[in-house]
């Protein structure tokens, strides 16, 4: 599967290079999320909160794009922003997302966000932060990763720490599912 990937992206790439278009041509390639096969003791899941569902792949080249690898959290809703912006189009005031452009450029936004509501309908909803993971499940049982000290999210820590430690996480679920357009750029 992931060779004829590449040979598409090839084939891609050599096309816009045959027809002098690579170098005027902003090129991003993504994926979809995959499935659970056996990690977390699921097969063929998705719809949950683990790292190995949640990240999806982001690769862009074009024009002025330096070479770099982001650290923060970008989201498939900042697609939009960024692609109107390099066709120098206003951003919509219905867009929830924010340009990329600024890390294409190899510089860094005064201010970007630092946590991800994770939406998968039933059967959870969570928050990721650089040091957390919060889910609650539809079933009500919550999860807590301490993503420094457990990255692969093998021990939950929600029955371990003070019921109270939960609620800022919560707290900001609810202010991420009410915002909309300019709000949830930050």
């Amino acid at each position: 599967s992931m060779r004829a990937v590449e040979e598409m992206v090839a084939a891609v790439l050599q096309a816009l290079d045959q027809t002098g278009r690579l170098a005027s041509t902003y090129v991003f390639f993504t994926s979809d999320n995959g499935l659970l096969m056996g990690q977390h003791r699921l097969v063929a899941k998705k719809g949950n909160s683990f790292e190995e569902t949640i990240l999806v792949p982001l690769y862009v080249r074009g024009p002025g794009v330096k070479v770099a690898q982001v650290a923060l959290p970008v989201l498939n809703v900042d697609l939009a922003p960024t692609l109107l912006e390099l066709a120098g189009l206003p951003v919509p005031d219905s867009v929830d997302g924010r340009s990329l452009v600024p890390f294409l450029r190899g510089l860094s936004p005064a201010s970007w966000r630092t946590d991800v509501l994770i939406e998968n309908g039933a059967p959870s909803t969570g928050l990721r932060t650089s040091d957390w993971l919060f889910v609650e499940l539809d079933s009500g049982e919550l999860q807590l990763y301490d993503m420094r000290q457990d990255p692969y999210q093998l021990q939950s820590l929600h029955d371990q720490v003070d019921p109270s430690f939960l609620d800022p996480f919560r707290a900001r679920i609810e202010v991420l599912r009410a915002c909309h357009g300019p709000s949830c750029r930050e």
